[in-house]
């Protein structure tokens, strides 16, 4: 059997995605008062994920994020950088303009906290994959030829049903289970490819490798707090720079009362996705 292509593997893969997310759509509008239906996590499997399960678990309190946004408005003071000697905060800065409540509440408060979640499983990801480990602690390699095999399998079951004319119904269950392994690989080796799938730009992408996120994760959120904004007649893309920085910047550099990104990082983000 030839070898299989990268474009190949890449619609397997876009396919198990569609299919797990319409068939756990089904159980969430057949059982929606269940325990293990958890709607907060944005990538599929993340209970087999120690990393995403730990995340999930951390920013899964709501009211927690607010804690945490309002810290975090409260710490940087407006505009940034400022070099004003009232340090009036970001906190007041939105007090003042009557739109505070927009980023406590969904939903914008749902596109900030799932910003958070990209980015600390980002963070965590890639200082993994600079190892060669997984979130498991397996070697990289693994996976990925664990990826590509199942891929082939997949490929060839079904040339071979269809040479003899047998229906896929004949391999349903187990493809099913080869399905499942294929898409939680695939979430192991490209850390990445859940979220453009989140993004809804999987098909823009030309390469599924580990790449950087930071980019189309500001541009997201900017364009969510740009929406927001509008709803009460503002339109400022100032502010919604220097609020995107803010969410996005790491505690530590919070701390030091630090953005970064800088506002004008953001603003280069947002002219790229233009291009």
């Amino acid at each position: 059997m030839r070898e299989l292509s990268l474009e190949q593997l890449k619609d397997l893969i876009w396919d198990a995605y569609s299919v797990f997310e319409e068939e756990h759509d089904q159980q969430r509008e057949a059982f929606s008062d269940i325990s293990w239906v958890q709607p907060g996590f944005p990538y599929p499997l993340t209970h087999e994920d120690p990393i995403c399960a730990r995340i999930s678990a951390e920013i899964s309190d709501q009211e927690k994020s607010k804690r945490e946004l309002l810290w975090r408005l409260k710490r940087i003071s407006y505009p940034y950088p400022s070099t004003n000697k009232s340090r009036r905060t970001f906190y007041r800065h939105l007090q003042s303009l009557g739109v505070l409540d927009l980023l406590l509440n969904p939903p914008l408060l749902y596109e900030i906290r799932r910003t958070r979640f990209f980015l600390l499983t980002y963070a965590e990801e890639r200082k993994l994959h600079s190892e060669r480990k997984s979130p498991h602690g397996y070697p990289l390699p693994f996976h990925r030829q664990t990826l590509w095999e199942l891929a082939r399998h997949m490929k060839r079951i079904s040339r071979i049903a269809e040479s003899h004319r047998v229906p896929r119904e004949w391999f349903r269950n187990y493809v099913a289970e080869l399905r499942t392994q294929l898409l939680r690989e695939a979430s192991i080796y490209f850390p990445e490819l859940l979220a453009w799938f989140q993004l809804g730009q999987f098909r823009r992408a030309t390469r599924i490798r580990p790449r950087p996120m930071k980019r189309e994760i500001q541009v997201e959120l900017y364009r969510g707090i740009e929406v927001a904004l509008s709803t009460r007649g503002i339109k400022n893309h100032t502010l919604a720079r220097q609020l995107t920085a803010l969410i996005c910047s790491p505690v530590d550099s919070i701390q030091k009362h630090k953005l970064e990104p800088t506002p004008d990082a953001v603003r280069s983000s947002v002219r790229q996705s233009k291009k």
